[in-house]
């Protein structure tokens, strides 16, 4: 169901859930709005072939290409579900967003499997200045951008992770314990 609301000028909301995630858009007044974003990941998991540091490097890339797979589809449904509820009508938005983001998992090496334990993410995103815009149109534009911050975020995450974890390892060689640790 669109919003009949033309130029997003008059107060309105939406608000799709899926099974991974939430989003919801609220216009507060011509120029003042804000978009709330969650997902869920579940247990991330990747077998390591030998043990190896190189296989764990590996590991650490395939299940970070996992989450960003995920994140980036339950991101384009609920901004697409979002964005069927509000209107057309109105100018084309140009969005910038300045993110600072903090970012942490929490992981088990088991030498033969990584595992990252599941995790939420969530993000409010007030919208000022877009009088005349279509509010469906910010949205999307919004979401584009909120997806291209979370991928360099997660990469990071994962970067630090394989860190951590190869520190870890060679830390414990000796003492034969298994490195986890939340980062």
């Amino acid at each position: 169901m669109r919003n009949a609301v033309a130029f997003g000028d008059t107060p309105s909301a939406a608000s799709p859930h899926s099974a991974l995630g939430e989003a919801r858009f609220d216009r507060f007044d011509a120029t003042s709005a804000e978009l709330q974003l969650e997902y869920h990941i579940s247990g991330l998991d990747a077998a390591l072939a030998d043990g190896s540091d190189v296989a764990l490097a590996k590991g650490v890339a395939d299940v970070c290409q996992q989450e960003i797979r995920l994140m980036r589809a339950t991101l384009l449904e609920l901004g697409q579900e979002l964005a069927e509820q509000l209107s057309e009508v109105g100018k084309d938005p140009v969005t910038n967003q300045i993110t600072d983001e903090t970012d942490e998992r929490t992981w088990l090496d088991r030498r033969s499997a990584i595992h990252i334990a599941p995790t939420v993410f969530h993000s409010e995103c007030k919208l000022s200045g877009y009088g005349g815009v279509a509010d469906a149109k910010l949205v999307r534009g919004t979401i584009e951008i909120a997806i291209a911050h979370r991928e360099v975020s997660i990469r990071k995450v994962c970067q630090q992770v394989l860190e951590d974890a190869t520190a870890r390892r060679h830390a414990t060689a000796q003492s034969g314990a298994l490195p986890s640790c939340q980062r």
